[in-house]
């Protein structure tokens, strides 16, 4: 899949557009370099402001398409590299990642390129070598990771399964063709993975009995601040507790838009006095 969206030139995700320059650069005819300075007192003051101000645009965004150039090919080489790995283990019915140790004790995969914990299309790629039946609640939590990939994780879970739900015949049309009718999975904000969810969501559905249905497809999860979490555990704070969700609520909480509130609170206040 990724594969032929390269080939093809389709810039998703990931997978940047295959042209070498997609940014035009500037013509070369831009405008000159003004006289480095030029007295207000001159009659061609008012002349060599407006040149010096059109030479300044044109400088920036020469240098703008120019970065965005370097980027593009940046991504493309960092998309190459993650798709020949791929290519190199396809065929391994098993595959292993050398962990490091950092001096805080987090764990991360040695490789580069293609790993677990990289990008929406190294994770797209990716599954667990043994499956595992989803039991009572594994397909519950399918539909909230799907939701969870296209944006809709600012609500309860029911609500982001009833948005799975709501969404299954685009899962079903996905998983069916993924370049066929309207392409629901690329308009996702992780359309790799969502697309490798939606292809889960079906098998597990058309399997009949989706508690017996054996999958190998990460559920995704991540904490709230964790450095927030740790403190307001450690302190019993009830409203640092709830800000980072160690409190029971109706919907999910977001630290960082609270201390946004308070800072426009302060603001607001300072303005008045």
């Amino acid at each position: 899949m990724a594969i032929r969206l390269r080939d093809e030139g389709i810039a998703l995700g990931d997978i940047p557009s295959a042209v070498d320059f997609d940014v035009p650069l500037v013509p070369a005819d831009r405008p000159e370099k003004p006289p480095d300075f030029v007295s207000k007192d001159d009659p061609d003051y008012i002349q060599y402001k407006e040149d010096m101000q059109n030479y300044i645009l044109a400088v920036r965004k020469h240098r703008k398409a120019v970065q965005k150039n370097m980027d593009l090919r940046s991504l493309r080489c960092s998309a190459a590299l993650k798709l020949n790995q791929a290519q190199k283990f396809k065929d391994f019915t098993e595959i292993y990642f050398p962990f490091n140790l950092d001096f805080r004790g987090r764990a991360y995969p040695i490789p580069p390129h293609l790993n677990h914990l990289g990008s929406d299309l190294s994770r797209g790629l990716l599954t667990f070598a043994h499956p595992k039946p989803l039991g009572k609640n594994g397909l519950y939590w399918l539909k909230v990771h799907l939701a969870n990939l296209c944006g809709a994780n600012k609500m309860s879970f029911d609500d982001r399964v009833k948005y799975s739900e709501d969404n299954l015949e685009n899962i079903r049309n996905s998983a069916r063709d993924p370049f066929g009718g309207d392409m629901w999975w690329m308009s996702c904000e992780e359309p790799f993975q969502a697309l490798a969810t939606c292809k889960e969501i079906i098998n597990a559905i058309d399997s009949g009995c989706p508690s017996t249905y054996l999958c190998s497809l990460p559920v995704h999860m991540d904490g709230s601040c964790n450095g927030l979490q740790h403190y307001a555990a450690l302190g019993r704070d009830t409203v640092g507790g709830r800000a980072v969700n160690l409190v029971s609520e109706k919907v999910p909480q977001d630290v960082y838009v609270g201390v946004m509130e308070e800072v426009s609170y302060v603001n607001m206040f300072e303005l008045l006095v």
